[in-house]
C-alpha cells in the first residue's frame, strides 16, 4: 500500500458546487467517522475500493486565515495520476433538511447537488404517504452522474423473521416511495437498509443499483432477493463470523435480478473487497 500523510479531505473553503461548510460541520463528521474509511472513486459504489483513510483530524488551511480542513492519512493500492493528488477520490457526508411527519420517519432520502435545491422535488417528496426525512448528500467534488440514496431505517434482526418484517413493514412503503421518484428528476438511486446483528450491533446493507436503469434494480422484489443474499452472507459466511461487520455492499446483477456481495467492512475499519 502507498501512504499519503495528512491529505486534505474536505475544508471550509468554497467547493466546486459553490457551497461552504463550517468548522462545526467538520467536527460533526469527525465525531461519527469510523477509524478506517474505505475510498471510492467518483462516489460510485459499484467500483472496487482503492484503499482507505484513517487518522482523521482538523487543521488550519495553509495561507487561508480562518479556514479549516479535515485531513487524514491515505493508504492506496495504486498512486493516483494527474495534476491533482486526490483526483477522482470521493468523500461525502449527509445533512438532514426536513421531514414530512412530526413522528418517527421510516425512510431517509438523500439527494445530490443540484437536485437538493429543487423546491418542486422537495414538495413532491413531502407528499409521499410514507413517513420520510429528506436531506442533502454533500460530495467533495462534482460527480459525473447524479446519484442519491434511500435508507430504510426500520431495523430488523438477522434471523428467520426478517422476511415477515420486510414484506409487512418495509416493502409496501418502499413501493409507495419509489413511485414518487421519477427518472425525469435526473437522479439514480441506491438503497440502504439498516439491520441488527444477533449481538445487537448494527449493519448497513448498501444495494448499489444499475444506475442506468435503477427503477428495475430497486423494485421491492429485487431488493428482497438481495436481502436474502445479505442475510445468508451475514449468518453463514466465514467472512462475517470472524469479527463484527458494520457494512455490507452489494451490487445489482441483471442476469438473476438480484445482488451479489462486493465489499465487507468491519467495525474496526478493516474491509475486504469481494470478487
Amino acid at each position: 500500500m502507498h501512504k499519503i500523510t495528512t491529505a486534505p479531505i474536505i475544508s471550509t473553503l468554497e467547493d466546486l458546487q459553490g457551497e461552504k461548510r463550517t468548522k462545526e460541520d467538520l467536527k460533526s463528521f469527525l465525531e461519527g467517522v469510523p477509524s478506517r474509511l474505505p475510498i471510492n472513486i467518483e462516489h460510485d459504489m459499484s467500483h472496487a475500493t482503492t484503499g482507505y483513510i484513517e487518522n482523521f483530524r482538523i487543521a488550519p488551511v495553509p495561507n487561508a486565515d480562518g479556514e479549516w480542513m479535515l485531513t487524514g492519512d491515505l493508504y492506496l493500492s495504486e498512486l493516483p495520476t494527474g495534476d491533482l493528488p486526490l483526483r477522482g477520490m470521493s468523500f461525502s457526508f449527509t445533512e438532514p433538511i426536513s421531514k414530512n411527519t412530526p413522528g418517527e420517519e421510516e425512510f431517509h432520502v438523500y439527494l445530490p447537488f443540484p437536485q437538493y435545491n429543487d423546491d418542486n422535488l422537495m414538495n413532491r417528496l413531502h407528499k409521499v404517504d410514507v413517513p420520510i426525512a429528506v436531506g442533502r448528500w454533500h460530495k467533495k467534488g462534482l460527480s459525473p452522474e447524479a446519484v442519491g440514496f434511500i435508507i430504510g431505517i426500520t431495523y430488523f434482526v438477522l434471523g428467520p423473521e426478517w422476511t415477515h418484517v420486510y414484506e409487512e413493514r418495509i416493502r409496501p412503503k418502499l413501493l409507495k416511495l419509489i413511485g414518487h421518484l421519477k427518472k425525469e428528476d435526473g437522479i439514480a438511486y441506491d438503497y440502504h437498509q439498516l439491520v441488527e446483528r444477533q449481538d445487537g450491533g448494527k449493519v448497513r446493507l448498501i444495494f448499489v443499483s444499475n444506475h442506468s436503469n435503477w427503477t428495475v434494480s430497486l423494485k421491492p422484489d429485487c431488493i428482497r432477493r438481495g436481502m436474502a443474499v445479505a442475510v445468508d452472507f451475514l449468518t453463514s459466511s466465514d467472512f462475517a463470523a470472524c469479527k463484527p461487520v458494520s457494512q455490507l455492499r452489494l451490487k445489482y446483477t441483471p442476469e438473476n435480478q438480484s445482488y451479489k456481495v462486493t465489499l465487507v467492512q468491519y467495525e474496526d475499519g478493516e474491509h475486504i473487497t469481494m470478487g
